[in-house]
């Protein structure tokens, strides 16, 4: 379900101690890492819960900059924050499609993600 298009389908190599975050994340494969997937599905929570709380966005964007304050702590960089968004309404378009995606729920997914990444990336600034 959390598979990532623009990351390579190989997994970690054995010695990852000369590698920055950026290039050991870009070797993983998303389908067989079961971090990764607990990761993903933290991920749809958010989006979801996002969703359902949009009366409470205050309270959420602080919870979500402290999300990016410890992906930043992590030598996460802000900017791939936005490619993970991408790839989620990639996701949502080509498997929601075939059901009933439609320009009104592309906008709310857009205005979600947007939110979501660029909370985050205001957390990595503190």
């Amino acid at each position: 379900l959390f598979h990532l298009p623009f990351l390579s389908s190989s997994t970690f190599a054995q010695n990852n101690s000369s590698k920055t975050k950026d290039q050991q994340w870009s070797n993983l494969d998303t389908r067989q890492d079961a971090t990764l997937r607990g990761h993903g599905r933290l991920m749809l929570k958010t989006f979801g819960r996002v969703v359902r709380c949009h009366d409470e966005l205050s309270v959420l964007e602080a919870e979500l900059m402290a999300v990016g304050k410890r992906h930043a702590m992590m030598q996460m960089k802000p900017e791939l924050f936005g490619k993970v968004g991408d790839a989620l309404l990639w996701l949502l378009e080509t498997d929601v499609a075939q059901h009933r995606w439609d320009p009104e729920h592309s906008k709310a997914f857009q205005t979600v993600t947007a939110f979501v990444t660029t909370a985050m990336a205001k957390g990595t600034e503190c």
